[in-house]
């Protein structure tokens, strides 16, 4: 009878769920990150979130102001936001989730927070009486159909390629709200954004011609070569944190290595470690 050592070995490697640490989440969007025509003018960050709020420098903010090209998606009113450096503001957080599984957009959790909106509005409604002014009326009843929009037509989507959460609006046209990307969602008014903006081909007159006087004749430039914000670069950017967040969340998701060799276990073994 021989004498054979017989023993059974397994190997396992699982992702860590713990969440990126603040240092690691700043790597995903670092404040040197942004092209020249955009600043970064804010964030906060912690144990899987930061949150930015970004703006494009307006070329020319007195012509935008007066030709309405401004486009200020965080309030006019926002501490520490001098808007009239920008032609376009709007902030972008980004979250860690633990699953990535089929509810990372929180379909689950939107839709019940908006049917309890539309309960509480209706109820405001029904026990005011003729207490309220018309503009309270008007107010509430601008929440009831917003909540009711939202409870009836909230869906996944894709949005610039990306898995999405969205609704559509009364026009038919659909309204991105959050991205999910790995174990990340991104929301806040950066998504969806460029829907909100004209394309770089719209015509405009030039900043000099209306520097020297003349504004009296057809439009001869465009947004794009004036250098004001427009569809195309607002969806540039989102493509390019897209790209990031996607380049770097591998690094972020640590990978733990298990062998099991009989009774004896051993965890994240070294790199050279060889299997015999």
């Amino acid at each position: 009878m021989s004498n054979n050592s017989w023993f059974i070995e397994s190997i396992s490697l699982t992702q860590a769920t713990t969440p990126p640490t603040k240092e690691e989440m700043e790597k995903l969007l670092p404040s040197s990150c942004w092209p020249a025509e955009w600043e970064e003018i804010e964030r906060y960050s912690g144990s899987g979130s930061l949150w930015i709020k970004i703006g494009h420098f307006s070329p020319d903010s007195y012509y935008a102001v007066n030709e309405d090209i401004n486009v200020h998606l965080l309030p006019e009113t926002t501490p520490g936001i001098n808007v009239s450096k920008y032609d376009f503001t709007a902030d972008l957080r980004v979250t860690y989730v633990k699953d990535s599984g089929t509810d990372t957009l929180g379909l689950s959790e939107s839709k019940p927070h908006a049917e309890k909106e539309l309960l509480k509005a209706k109820k405001l409604l029904q026990e005011s009486g003729g207490e309220l002014s018309e503009e309270e009326r008007y107010s509430l009843e601008e929440l009831m159909n917003q909540a009711s929009q939202f409870v009836s037509v909230v869906k996944e989507m894709k949005y610039l390629g990306e898995k999405a959460r969205g609704i559509s609006n009364p026009d038919g046209k659909t309204r991105a709200l959050s991205v999910s990307i790995g174990h990340f969602v991104l929301d806040r008014s950066l998504i969806g954004s460029e829907q909100c903006l004209k394309p770089g081909g719209t015509k405009i007159h030039s900043v000099k011609c209306y520097a020297t006087g003349s504004h009296d004749h057809k439009p001869c430039s465009t947004l794009k070569a004036e250098g004001f914000i427009h569809r195309e670069e607002a969806e540039q950017i989102l493509r390019s944190i897209f790209s990031r967040i996607k380049g770097e969340k591998e690094e972020i998701e640590e990978v733990n290595a298990e062998i099991i060799r009989g009774q004896n276990k051993i965890k994240n073994p070294s790199e050279k470690f060889e299997v015999k």
